[in-house]
């Protein structure tokens, strides 16, 4: 196999390729272990499987193997989960095969199939109408600035995710019990998430010029405003995507996705016309409305879910947020050093806590998470009282 004229990376892709049988293994097992709540198993293996990849890779690529020190490392630590999963489950795959199952799965995993499609194409339009407007740079701009809010936000929406979908899965047959879930849960995120997206905005521009560099300078309004959209897309959009599952109708989620393509392809390809500053501020306010509007109005229409109870949920984080933000964003710009705005993280963090614990609601929300996760014992006695 020839791939951009080195035969050698066709077979690499050929060997990389054999993961994928490993990857169903590991996806069915997973799933199981989500529905189970058994998320100490999943944690402890995905742990040993990723320590597995550093012993191989490492060694490897010192040795001078180069990207096959990654593809062996991949396919080590898949074949490593693949059996760690299946030994500590009760269910173990047999060699038979049934269609009628396959009739009666597809029916479902079909529209799942097309929402994992839609927001594939979603995540990645702006790449190809960027790559074909402007040039490689900004491209790179836009990845890069996509990549890193992601990731911030990701911290925690990846951690929660698997346990909303299996929490409101199992209460689907009770809507006053999925209900109170489902805004608890929403509560929780939110109260992670919009600081996090907040911070983004203000210190948008020591972000990019500490870990990029200077060259990335034209990037920083769409690290702010795109990190700013991002507390809504994950509390309103993630929440609601995982409600359609969980009640059987990921249908709602393709149309959903259709929607928001089809307000922000046009967006994207207009104001990556008018150049990369318009293109920084037209896309978030766009995604803001087609994105977690229309998933307010599919949980509004489809699902029953209030609109308002949802503004109740997000509205004290909020207004705590842009108080905290306004403060730090003040200091931001009084100081002229750009690596002393780090300085100032951790009076945003703090002044966040402050606002957050002088509300009773927030406060007890933040102590029912540290109970949750056992980590009551570290909050400070007078807020237990």
């Amino acid at each position: 196999m020839r791939c951009w004229g080195d035969t050698t990376i066709g077979w690499a892709i050929t060997v990389a390729s054999s993961v994928l049988p490993l990857t169903a293994a590991i996806s069915v097992q997973t799933a199981l272990y989500q529905r189970a709540l058994s998320f100490k198993v999943l944690f402890s293996s995905r742990f040993g499987s990723s320590l597995l990849t550093l012993v191989v890779a490492v060694p490897l690529a010192l040795a001078g193997f180069g990207y096959w020190s990654m593809i062996v490392a991949t396919i080590a630590s898949n074949a490593l989960l693949a059996v760690w999963l299946t030994i500590e489950s009760n269910w173990k795959p047999t060699f038979s095969y049934s269609f009628r199952y396959l009739k009666r799965m597809f029916s479902f995993s079909a529209w799942t199939l097309l929402e994992a499609f839609t927001i594939w194409l979603a995540g990645w339009a702006g790449s190809f109408i960027l790559g074909n407007v402007l040039d490689a740079y900004y491209l790179g701009l836009y990845r890069t600035t996509v990549s890193l809010v992601s990731a911030a936000t990701g911290l925690i929406s990846s951690a929660v995710t698997p346990v909303i979908f299996a929490t409101l899965s199992r209460m689907q047959g009770d809507r006053a019990q999925f209900d109170r879930a489902y805004f608890k849960m929403q509560s929780y995120l939110a109260m992670f998430v919009v600081p996090i997206a907040f911070a983004l905005f203000v210190f948008r521009e020591s972000i990019v010029l500490v870990f990029l560099g200077d060259q990335w300078v034209e990037a920083s309004t769409f690290l702010g405003l795109y990190g700013m959209e991002s507390a809504f897309s994950v509390v309103i959009g993630y929440m609601a995507s995982e409600a359609y599952r969980s009640l059987g109708k990921p249908r709602l989620s393709v149309a959903v996705q259709l929607a928001y393509l089809a307000a922000t392809v046009p967006c994207m390809f207009f104001s990556a016309k008018a150049g990369f500053d318009v293109f920084s501020i037209a896309l978030p306010l766009v995604t803001l409305f087609s994105y977690s509007g229309s998933h307010l109005i599919a949980c509004k229409t489809r699902l029953s879910l209030s609109i308002t109870e949802t503004f109740k949920v997000l509205l004290p984080y909020l207004v705590i947020c842009v108080l905290d933000s306004f403060v730090c964003n003040l200091l931001v710009v009084l100081i002229p050093f750009i690596p002393a705005h780090f300085l100032v993280i951790p009076l945003y963090c703090l002044l966040y806590l402050a606002l957050l614990v002088s509300r009773r609601e927030q406060r007890d929300t933040l102590i029912d998470v540290a109970n949750r996760f056992g980590l009551a014992r570290f909050l400070p006695h007078f807020l237990l009282k």
